[in-house]
């Protein structure tokens, strides 16, 4: 069996998965709509009505603790000529914003020479699905991504003056230790969340190719990668694992190999009879991430 060691750096904050670790690392506005009739929303929470006048202003107010205010999400969360409006009606959550639930923003930056390994459409936080395995994204945790194009977000990450998004930047340079990074924290503290997508892929073809396993099954890049995100994620949602829990065995702030939560230290596999059985851990959060979720 193919495991972690537990020798994860932590440098200026900083939590990495290492390669020597297997290459790691409710506003509902409800409607009723009668013939004849204005719809009425029926407020939840917070009630919308006051901040959509037209002489309102923002006093800060954030009943849900995601670093957007009611104000801003009452009225909409715009980046450029593209507005996230209030949640309504039937609306799909991930469509709109609830400043009685949490939001968070999320840009992926992709390489561009060499060409990106992150094929598009590349939906790492929400749902991303391969042929290997689903994932559940960040919604567990109580939180709903909203994965924007990097281009829309204002001067350092800003998606209000009040709140940053998360930003992963692709990269493939392979002259490194590790294959995620990200600072540990909350999406207000300092950017650098990096994912090492041909690292990754690279550790992924020495263990097939090793193994003699030539089944399309065997080569789980996006899945790799998705768990990588979510994984480095974590670190910069609060940090997730609890500060009693920190282990230097387990890399810091990680749960133990083999814990089947996001937020374990590695990634495993065996090999059989020539074929690779990957053990990458679900997008599955403890009661103690959940609790631990900060975006402020």
């Amino acid at each position: 069996m193919g495991t972690a060691s537990k020798g994860s750096t932590e440098r200026a904050m900083k939590k990495s998965l290492h390669t020597k670790l297997i290459s790691v690392l409710g506003l509902i506005a409800v409607v009723a709509l009668v013939p004849g009739l204005t719809p009425t929303p029926v407020w939840a929470v917070v009630d919308c009505t006051p901040f959509l006048l037209a002489e309102a202003t923002d006093p800060g107010t954030d009943a849900d603790n995601d670093g957007f205010t009611d104000f801003q999400e009452c009225n909409g969360i715009t980046l450029g000529t593209t507005t996230i409006p209030l949640c309504s009606g039937l609306m799909a959550r991930r469509a709109c914003v609830d400043p009685d639930s949490k939001d968070v923003f999320v840009a992926l930056v992709r390489t561009v020479t060499p060409p990106s390994l992150l094929s598009a459409p590349f939906d790492p936080v929400f749902n991303s699905t391969s042929t290997f395995d689903p994932f559940a994204g960040l919604t567990p945790l109580g939180v709903t991504p909203h994965v924007v194009p990097p281009e829309l977000l204002g001067s350092g990450r800003q998606v209000t003056a009040t709140q940053k998004a998360i930003k992963f930047t692709e990269s493939q340079n392979t002259n490194v230790d590790y294959v995620g990074i990200c600072n540990y924290g909350t999406p207000l503290d300092l950017d650098g969340c990096v994912i090492y997508t041909l690292k990754a892929k690279n550790f992924i073809d020495s263990v097939c190719n090793s193994a003699g396993d030539t089944r399309l099954e065997c080569f789980v890049y996006v899945a790799y990668w998705t768990w990588i995100i979510q994984h480095e994620g974590g670190h910069t949602l609060g940090g997730l694992v609890d500060q009693s829990l920190y282990n230097a065995r387990f890399g810091g702030y990680h749960y133990k190999c083999g814990s089947n939560v996001t937020m374990e230290q590695c990634v495993t596999y065996t090999t059989k009879n020539n074929i690779v059985t990957w053990k990458i851990p679900p997008a599955a959060w403890t009661d103690s991430d959940t609790a631990n979720l900060l975006l402020k």
